[in-house]
Formats: structure tokens, C-alpha cells, sequence
């Protein structure tokens, strides 16, 4: 387990309260992280859109680079990165985690690590009670998943081209006969239907 807020609050872009239960200080706090897994989340805590807001909008470029270079620059004993991955927000396309919802900065953990957003943790790295987790890269030949379908209208056999999670809505959609919705992304399976 990597855990990210440690990361951040070592590159003293966070300051954690640890009087009982430990909680972000926000008047002292840049940056802070939300995780899920494989995947972390780091909002920056900016003027005029967070509530506590403390980062200047003029600062706001030069904080996230600090993110950036303090998630990229930790490593394993083996001196391999933690991330797989360390993004801005706006590199991110729509289809890939680029979402009004995204983080300042989006990281992906490295494969073999999950990623905590434990506040007041002493130590970045530490084993982990996980075997299994999402939010990694779609690459990552594990990451893929198995589609089964039975039913009087499907070919037999398997489909033989990759299909992504976003192309079973449309396939459903055209299977009943419904309109597939504008903006609904994927695309209808091909080569799936007698």
C-alpha cells in the first residue's frame, strides 16, 4: 500500500491535525489526495473553488507541478516508481479519466501496489491487505476482463475483437431494440448477432 497523503504532506504540500482523530488542516493544506485502489485523486485547494481555499490561482500551475514532482520522484527499495502513472487534469481526455469530477493531478499506481488516502500515516509504504483492486491502466493485460453472453440471438463462438466495458450499453441497447442515446459512448459489438 502506498499512501498518498503521506507523500504529499513529506513534500509539505499538507498539514495533518493528529489531536484524536487525524483530519486535514485546511488552512495549511495545497493539496490533498482521494483514492480508490489503483487510482488516486489529488485536488488542489484553490481560491475562489474550494471552500477553504489557500492556493492562489496564480499558484495554482506551480502547486501542481510540486504534486507531480513529488509523486513521480518516490520509489520502492528497488528504486522502481510507486506510479505508473502522474498526470494533469487537462492532459486527460474525456475517455480517460478526464472528468469535470477529476483531480488537479490523477495518478495510477504502479502494477503490484494499491494507493490509501490514510491521513497521519508515518510511513509511505506499507503491506497490504488487498489482492485485487481497479483503477489501474486498461493495458495492463490483467486489468482485462472476460465478456460472456448466451441467448437465441447470439453467433456462437467467441467475439474476436477486444470490446471495451463502454461497448456493452450500445450492444444491450441494439439486442432490444432501443434507440442506442446520443452521447452514449461504445460501440455496438460487432459480428456478435445471428
Amino acid at each position: 500500500t502506498v499512501n498518498v497523503n503521506t507523500i504529499l504532506a513529506g513534500a509539505k504540500l499538507q498539514s495533518v491535525k493528529t489531536g484524536g482523530v487525524p483530519s486535514l488542516d485546511l488552512a495549511k493544506t495545497k493539496a490533498w489526495a482521494a483514492t480508490n485502489e489503483g487510482l488516486a485523486h489529488v485536488y488542489i485547494n484553490l481560491q475562489g473553488r474550494e471552500e477553504s481555499g489557500i492556493v492562489a490561482p496564480d499558484s495554482y500551475a506551480k502547486v501542481q507541478e510540486q504534486v507531480m514532482a513529488a509523486l513521480s520522484a518516490v520509489r520502492d527499495e528497488a528504486n522502481q516508481p510507486f506510479f505508473a502513472r502522474v498526470a494533469k487534469r487537462e492532459d486527460l481526455s474525456p475517455f480517460d479519466l478526464g472528468t469535470a469530477d477529476a483531480g488537479d493531478v490523477v495518478a495510477q499506481a504502479a502494477p503490484g501496489y494499491v494507493l490509501s488516502d490514510g491521513l497521519g500515516v508515518k510511513q509511505v509504504e506499507a503491506p497490504s491487505a488487498v489482492f485485487a483492486a481497479q483503477g489501474y491502466a486498461s493495458s495492463i493485460p490483467e486489468m482485462r476482463g472476460i465478456l460472456v453472453a448466451a441467448g437465441g440471438r447470439l453467433a456462437s463462438g467467441s467475439v474476436s475483437v477486444p470490446v471495451s466495458l463502454l461497448d456493452i450499453g450500445p450492444t444491450i441497447c441494439q439486442a432490444l431494440d432501443v434507440r442506442i442515446p446520443v452521447g452514449l459512448d461504445g460501440s455496438v459489438i460487432p459480428n456478435i448477432w445471428r
